[in-house]
């Protein structure tokens, strides 16, 4: 079950641990967690609430990546595109890895998505670990991520010639990514 929620408040129980509350307008979740989970350990995760992307603004994505990988001469296919858009211009993350484990998380990562991909740096300071550069892949992105990815994508098709929508189109596409 995922809801909406606000006035968060959290206090300390006489546990030692703490109460949470929180209010939802949303009144079907509100009746199926009345009684639901009385006397079962749940599993909750607190986020913010951020804007999502539209489905247009990755079909747009998609299709700068197929422009660029058809161009004549360049001979690539678009998930090769979008995989060195995700390096040149994504969410990337440096981390130190323990050397016995650097095989098993970097498959672990890749295998999380089409964009998710490692480049091993080298040592790090840490002894026994290796420095990795993580790339994620879009479908994580939020609207400014992925306005970033989408801005990336436009200055390389139009280096290559290749046309794209006007700068308003793209403004008014990104306008609608907090809509849906």
């Amino acid at each position: 079950m995922k809801l909406t929620a606000e006035n968060l408040l959290i206090e300390p129980a006489i546990s030692g641990g703490a109460i949470v509350r929180f209010e939802t307008l949303d009144l079907h979740y509100s009746h199926d967690l009345m009684h639901k989970y009385d006397g079962k350990k749940v599993t909750v995760e607190i986020k913010e609430k951020r804007k999502g992307r539209s489905l247009d603004a990755n079909a747009y994505c998609w299709v700068l990546c197929d422009k660029i990988a058809t161009l004549k001469g360049l001979r690539l296919k678009k998930t090769q595109v979008y995989k060195q858009a995700i390096k040149d211009y994504g969410v990337t993350l440096v981390l130190p890895i323990k050397n016995e484990l650097l095989k098993d998380i970097i498959k672990w990562h890749q295998d999380g998505g089409l964009g998710n991909d490692c480049d091993v740096l080298g040592k790090s300071k840490i002894p026994g670990y290796t420095n990795v550069m993580m790339y994620y892949g879009s479908s994580g992105y939020d609207t400014k991520q992925m306005s970033v990815l989408i801005d990336g994508l436009v200055a390389d098709a139009q280096d290559l010639g290749i046309e794209t929508m006007t700068p308003n189109e793209i403004a008014e596409l990104k306008a609608k990514w907090g809509e849906e």
